[in-house]
């Protein structure tokens, strides 16, 4: 007897799912479903693909009698990325967050960058290409240095930029850079501990080393806090820069820093992406990634 008729009925039944439906779905007689979900009569495997698809679950599991959903598009993407990996031989991932404890505690290999993650929808959006994201072991450290005069470290906490990720999918702002033509800058709602936004640089579409390999990446050049936020960004109108913005965090943001938010970004579209950036160009960047960071001035960009 199999096992998956039940499994069928409980999710025709939690569907609002009339029998005679689910039956003209499948080519079936009322009577044939009946005998499928009382486990007397077993199903095609091309109608137990069609019970499966229909109701999200796995057909694995449910041949086993187990109710288990169906893997998301992002579950399988990573599944597959793991075959590929062993095939050709590279160690599984680590999370960003084990990356960081593991340059920290000095068991990082010395001349990788660390993989933040995939580049997120909103960076495909304005141009930049579905590579990893990677960051390299020194600006890591120089994030997470205590914030001086001289202005040596950036001061945020190791939890802050282990989190960099999600705000990197979800900003507040996206804008091509003032100061250099290679580079997208992401404004966040990441506060520090000085009562500053968060800012990340990417420079897309370049080359790092990864898992003792060069491999194709945008690079987070830095990730570091921004004072003058309110006169950066009436720049950043002016130049007419904006990528895209997200009202409600945008908003949110200038109120949390009790700054009032430019009234030029009502005359722009919000919540779309704009236009995409000028500022994606095939970078060639070394595996000692021995650049200057981008950090956002008020000065008018260099032209050349």
């Amino acid at each position: 007897m199999q096992k998956y008729g039940g499994i069928i009925w409980q999710e025709r039944l939690k569907n609002n799912m009339q029998a005679n439906v689910l039956a003209n779905i499948l080519l079936l007689s009322e009577k044939e479903l009946d005998e499928v979900e009382t486990g007397k009569t077993e199903l095609s495997d091309v109608r137990l693909n069609i019970c499966a698809n229909i109701f999200r679950i796995s057909k694995e599991a449910m041949i086993q009698g187990v109710r288990k959903d169906a893997l998301s598009d992002d579950e399988i993407r990573e599944r597959l990325q793991d075959i590929n990996r062993q095939i050709s031989g590279l160690k599984p991932e680590k999370t960003f967050a084990e990356q960081i404890d593991e340059v920290i505690e000095g068991k990082y290999p010395r001349y990788d960058a660390l993989k933040v993650g995939d580049t997120p929808k909103i960076l495909l959006d304005i141009g930049c290409e579905q590579l990893p994201i990677l960051y390299t072991q020194g600006h890591l450290k120089k994030a997470l240095e205590v914030k001086d005069e001289k202005k040596h470290g950036y001061g945020l906490s190791v939890d802050q930029v282990k989190n960099i990720y999600s705000k990197i999918e979800k900003p507040v702002m996206l804008y091509d850079s003032l100061t250099r033509d290679d580079s997208i800058m992401i404004l966040t709602d990441e506060i520090d501990a000085s009562n500053s936004p968060v800012m990340i640089s990417i420079c897309a579409n370049g080359t790092g080393s990864y898992q003792a390999q060069i491999v194709s990446s945008n690079i987070a050049t830095s990730i570091y806090e921004k004072n003058n936020i309110e006169n950066l960004l009436k720049l950043v109108l002016e130049q007419q820069k904006v990528l895209f913005y997200d009202k409600n965090k945008s908003q949110e943001l200038f109120s949390l820093l009790g700054l009032q938010f430019p009234e030029g970004f009502n005359n722009l579209d919000y919540d779309i992406v704009i236009r995409t950036s000028d500022h994606v160009v095939k970078n060639d960047i070394s595996d000692e990634y021995d650049i200057a960071p981008v950090e956002e001035t008020e000065k008018q960009p260099k032209m050349q």
